[in-house]
């Protein structure tokens, strides 16, 4: 019973990693040139993410970590695909 506490314990924590790591490379994430830390914590997080969902343990914390991982992969370029856009309409109007 000892050893099943403690690996549910040990299966929070790799969710909560997730969820946390994916939540920082959010923010990260809006913030140029700090933005490239991403690349480093939403792997870190993916992958935590990901082993708490194999383990079974936390699925809902895990899921949504993963989820905020990838979206703070995909949203610097996201955001700079309209950033280049947007300076490409004003050099048009010059």
């Amino acid at each position: 019973m000892e050893q099943f506490a403690e690996r549910q314990k040990a299966n929070s924590g790799l969710s909560t990693t997730s969820l946390v790591l994916g939540i920082i490379s959010i923010v990260i994430s809006i913030i140029p040139i700090v933005n490239y830390l991403i690349y480093l914590l939403a792997p870190i997080g993916l992958i935590c993410g990901i082993i708490a969902i194999i383990q079974s343990q936390s699925l809902t914390k895990s899921i949504i970590g993963i989820i905020l991982c990838l979206v703070s992969v995909v949203a610097p370029i996201v955001l700079g695909g309209f950033i280049i856009e947007y300076l490409f309409e004003i050099l048009d109007l010059l």
